[in-house]
């Protein structure tokens, strides 16, 4: 499965928990709202299963 994290600042500890687990387990991309285009943040949740945001 592949999982998008979509971060408006950094994880905390529990946050980091539950990306270190499902990192494990599935393939996984992480990016900043913040430095991301529209484009980028359209194409990123259209090509993954779960997008989570954070």
């Amino acid at each position: 499965m592949k999982i998008a994290y979509i971060l408006k600042k950094d994880l905390d500890e529990t946050g980091k928990r539950i990306f270190e687990k499902h990192k494990a387990a599935n393939e996984v991309t992480s990016v900043m709202l913040n430095e991301t285009s529209a484009d980028e943040l359209l194409d990123l949740i259209e090509s993954h299963d779960r997008v989570i945001m954070w």
